[in-house]
């Protein structure tokens, strides 16, 4: 009976049309697909490392020095009344200065971003936004790029080094942020003084 079973099993088997099925679905990604950002809407994450400084000094100097004098005789004729006169005069004008201004900037974060446009060539247009918010205090960080998708890594990251046009701002909001700033007297007496 099995053996029958068995040939029944077979039959049937042979009868019916063979099917192929695929491992990956049509037009979804693969493990070989490349998962690079290139098309709005797509995310890429900007690896921020910005690292500037520059230090700038000057000095100036100037002397300037006038000497002026004069002596003379008596008058005469209704200019009899003069005595013998004399005058000197002596002016000095002395400037030094000196102004020195030393400037470090240092940010390194990760903050994904959208593809917002394709321009002409085929370069990237990306923003990106990323608020933090503790307490009442917010931190924003905001950027705007371009970037050559030849500058996406693999695992779609790129250095912020390789980024053209790139606006990256990062400022705080809220009690904290306020506390590091000179309140309104204290910057009008500054300026007057």
């Amino acid at each position: 009976m099995r053996k029958a079973n068995g040939i029944v099993a077979l039959i049937l088997c042979a009868a019916l049309p063979a099917q192929a099925a695929s491992l990956w679905k049509d037009g979804g990604p693969t493990t070989l697909t490349d998962r690079r950002a290139l098309h709005p809407g797509d995310l890429v994450t900007v690896i921020i490392v910005e690292n500037a400084s520059g230090s700038n000094s000057a000095s100036a100097a100037t002397s300037k020095e006038n000497k002026l004098g004069g002596t003379g005789l008596a008058g005469t004729g209704i200019f009899k009344l003069l005595k013998a006169f004399s005058a000197s005069d002596n002016t000095k004008n002395e400037f030094t200065g000196s102004g020195q201004a030393d400037v470090s900037t240092k940010l390194t974060a990760r903050l994904t971003a959208r593809v917002v446009g394709v321009d002409s060539v085929g370069n990237l247009k990306i923003e990106g936004t990323r608020t933090v918010a503790v307490n009442h205090d917010q931190e924003e960080m905001v950027l705007t790029a371009s970037v050559r998708p030849d500058d996406i890594h693999g695992d779609n990251t790129v250095l912020s080094t390789y980024l053209a046009d790139a606006v990256i701002g990062y400022r705080g909001h809220g009690p904290n942020a306020l506390a590091q700033h000179q309140g309104l007297v204290s910057r009008i007496l500054n300026w007057i003084f």
